[in-house]
């Protein structure tokens, strides 16, 4: 039996999206007359096929990809090598990483529309966001007039006042409460309510998807019904960047979000430093 490879195709299992099959004439319908076997794709396929163009994943030797880079910095004639530098110290910059699937199931992250994290976010702040630096709310697309913003642990804080420091400042008239299981007490520039203690569970309330949040204090379950939530999560070290720092045996910072950006930590290694440590957002 003889297999039949299709050329193009990457075997690759992170690749975006399979690519689309052309619909084809059935064959006791192609022994009755000379029609096209194969058709042509539908609108929507066409598109989602539009979009995968230049993620091919391997490089084919098309060359496309040179001519779509104005700057012309894409060199096919340049090879692997190994380069061996002499340096007065290393640093190391890394930035950070948010990670979403840290986020608890019980919160309702990817199953309720109007529960978003940190990361999301930040990118519905900015101007060339999803809703153009709107905060509007991702099931009807209507501005939130509460939002809870959850801070899962000490290490999720700062960022979480810098999101609702912007959020506030963008659109003072939206209602903004924080819960943490830590007293605060006052941030300046904020006005927010705050629930001390424990987020148990996220619910949706009924057909307007608001969500009801049950919280643990002082023994007691308590309820409130908000419009949105933003959970926060701490931030971890780009997997890359721990690969790199075992390599060195160097030990991993702790914790590397309360160093400034502009500041140099000392890694436990001479003339090796650790620097970024609270990226850009």
């Amino acid at each position: 039996m003889i297999k039949e490879r299709k050329r193009y195709i990457p075997e690759f299992k992170d690749i975006p999206s399979a690519r689309a099959k052309m619909a084809e004439l059935p064959i006791e319908k192609r022994i009755k007359d000379f029609s096209e076997v194969e058709s042509v794709l539908e609108k929507d396929a066409a598109e989602r096929e539009a979009k995968r163009c230049l993620s091919c994943r391997r490089c084919l030797g098309c060359k496309l990809c040179l001519a779509a880079c104005e700057p012309k910095a894409i060199d096919f004639s340049q090879q692997e090598e190994a380069i061996e530098l002499t340096v007065d110290a290393i640093v190391i910059a890394p930035g950070v990483e948010k990670v979403p699937a840290k986020i608890r199931p019980e919160l309702g992250y990817r199953k309720f529309l109007n529960v978003v994290s940190g990361v999301d976010f930040e990118a519905i702040l900015r101007e060339d966001g999803p809703y153009n630096g709107l905060i509007l709310r991702p099931s009807d697309g209507e501005i939130p007039q509460t939002i809870a913003f959850i801070a899962e642990g000490r290490d999720a804080f700062r960022y979480t006042v810098k999101e609702m420091s912007a959020a506030q400042k963008n659109f003072p008239d939206i209602k903004l409460l924080l819960f943490f299981k830590e007293e605060t007490g006052k941030i300046e520039g904020i006005t927010f309510g705050q629930r001390k203690g424990d987020v148990i569970e996220i619910k949706e309330t009924g057909e307007n998807n608001n969500l009801l949040i049950q919280w643990e204090k002082d023994g007691k379950t308590k309820e409130e019904e908000l419009e949105m939530v933003v959970v926060q999560t701490p931030l971890t070290l780009a997997p890359e960047t721990v690969k790199l720092m075992d390599q060195l045996d160097i030990p991993k910072p702790r914790p590397f979000f309360e160093h400034l950006d502009s500041a140099l930590a000392e890694t436990g290694k001479e003339k090796i430093f650790f620097s970024g440590g609270i990226g850009k957002t």
